[in-house]
């Protein structure tokens, strides 16, 4: 939720308003489990609180199905039996212990049972986070051309600087840079302007281009501690400069218009 409502998320949160909340999901599958161990606890002496579990069992069912008809990836086909099962039983079991079971314990209990579930959780998305990012429905119509930069930066060590830059597009969604953080997010990515004043660049019709600098652009490089360059597709000035400069950007993998390179120096 911190997160949700930070600085950094503004742009998403705000822009994208109609749609954005879905980063909440998790929020309100935590709140939905604890919810349903207090209702559990007067269901049977208040018929209000078995009518507000019904309408939270419901709910839950009904975001699940609005799920399966956006369609499912290969990715999600096997995840999903498998959060539901642990969803189901970690509800089961803080239901029965809320009845049964005084509420110091059963907090303790929850506790232990969400940490565990956050290590499991964890375990798997490690295990299948290549295929998470190359057959998931999140994924779906986008370009994958750059899963091959995204792996070989998985080979790396820990702690890489990645600068990211493309061509202009408007559907700058294709820039996948989440992949480029890692599966443990051991990356930190930014953005170095390739300008000569270090401002951004804003691609609005009928204003003129801002000037490029290639050494001012080299020189923020190396001074930001950037280890590589990712260059999403469409072709940008920063990767016709590094093909032109081997020596400086060694090459790690590439594309037609795009590549990931190495800073040397």
């Amino acid at each position: 939720v911190a997160g949700f409502y930070s600085p950094g998320f503004s742009v998403v949160r705000l822009l994208w308003a109609d749609v954005n909340g879905r980063f909440l999901v998790p929020v309100v599958a935590l709140a939905t489990c604890v919810a349903l161990a207090a209702l559990s606890r007067s269901t049977r002496r208040s018929p209000l609180a078995a009518v507000l579990a019904a309408v939270l069992w419901a709910s839950t069912l009904a975001h699940a199905l609005v799920g399966v008809g956006a369609g499912l990836g290969r990715w999600e086909l096997t995840v999903l039996p498998i959060a539901v099962v642990t969803v189901l039983l970690g509800s089961v079991v803080i239901a029965v212990s809320a009845a049964r079971f005084p509420r110091a314990p059963l907090i303790g209990a929850v506790v232990v049972i969400v940490a565990v579930a956050t290590v499991a959780l964890q375990c798997l998305g490690d295990a299948t986070w290549e295929r998470a990012v190359s057959e998931s429905v999140v994924f779906a119509s986008k370009p994958f051309y750059w899963l091959p930069a995204a792996t070989a930066l998985e080979e790396e060590d820990p702690g890489r600087r990645v600068a990211v830059t493309a061509g202009p597009r408007q559907a700058n969604d294709h820039w996948h840079i989440y992949p480029v953080l890692g599966r443990r997010f051991q990356h930190t990515v930014t953005y170095v302007s390739p300008t000569a004043s270090g401002d951004i660049i804003d691609v609005v019709p009928f204003r003129p281009a801002p000037e490029l600098d290639v050494e001012a652009w080299e020189d923020r490089l190396v001074a930001a501690g950037v280890t590589h360059v990712m260059a999403f597709s469409p072709e940008s000035p920063e990767l016709l400069w590094m093909r032109e400069q081997p020596e400086r950007f060694p090459l790690v993998v590439e594309g037609p218009d795009w590549g990931l390179y190495r800073v040397d120096g």
